[in-house]
């Protein structure tokens, strides 16, 4: 199964200028425009289209989940799922995927738009099986993860590609 993980891109802060909870948080104009510039070099990069796109239910990652499935033209409309909040337990994602994978040997390739820390630790448990190990995601990165069995979860990292390469990119795409 090919999971995709992308964090979400720039966002509003928290405080007197912006809005005051962080589920309501907007991508800025910066936000939007880095991701857009990300797209060719991610559609490159994904060796198949994603069939689901699962979305933190937080205003940020649902934008950035819209941008990504008009810019690939995805058919799968955005699935929300607490799961995948900043604050979420990375193992409840880890035990979604399980599911998928042991329902379907087949199943994926998925896209998990969220957050740090919780892309961080859950890309951790996938590339090392356990708790000890996240590994951070940047703003607007697209990882992606191949994972074979669903026991383990155990999976290989394929790529990692932060917005700022993926634009750098495109210019030679164009």
């Amino acid at each position: 199964m090919l999971v995709y993980l992308l964090r979400h891109g720039v966002a509003e802060d928290l405080g007197p200028s912006g809005p005051r909870e962080d589920r309501l948080r907007r991508l800025t104009k910066e936000g939007h425009e880095r991701l857009r510039e990300s797209m060719p070099a991610f559609r490159l990069a994904m060796r198949e289209p994603p069939a689901r796109l699962l979305s933190s239910p937080y205003l940020r990652a649902l934008e950035t989940a819209q941008i990504l499935r008009e810019s690939l033209e995805l058919e799968p409309g955005i699935e929300e799922l607490k799961v995948l909040t900043p604050e979420a337990d990375p193992h409840q994602a880890l035990d979604l995927l399980r599911g998928e994978l042991l329902g379907d040997a087949a199943a994926g390739p998925f896209v998990l738009v969220g957050h740090e820390p919780h892309l961080g630790r859950l890309l951790g448990l996938l590339v090392t099986g356990g708790d000890h190990a996240a590994i951070p995601l940047r703003k607007g990165m697209l990882v992606a993860v191949e994972v074979e069995e669903p026991q383990g979860m155990l999976g290989e990292l394929l790529f990692a590609l932060p917005h700022k390469f993926a634009r750098a990119l495109r210019k030679h795409l164009e």
